[in-house]
């Protein structure tokens, strides 16, 4: 989507995910509760149009 609307190009440079499982379940109650975070690092290179300023 990002190469469609205002990159020349763009890759995926780097990516990591974190994922934390807690057991809640107190008395029979509660049950488990899963986090997942993600973090994507992408290298951008704009279209020569974007930069020029409108006069």
């Amino acid at each position: 989507m990002v190469a469609e609307t205002v990159a020349d190009t763009c890759e995926i440079t780097g990516m990591t995910t974190n994922v934390n499982a807690r057991d809640r379940n107190v008395g029979g109650y509660g049950g488990s509760q899963v986090t997942v975070t993600g973090q994507i690092t992408m290298k951008v290179k704009f279209k020569a149009s974007l930069s020029k300023t409108a006069q």
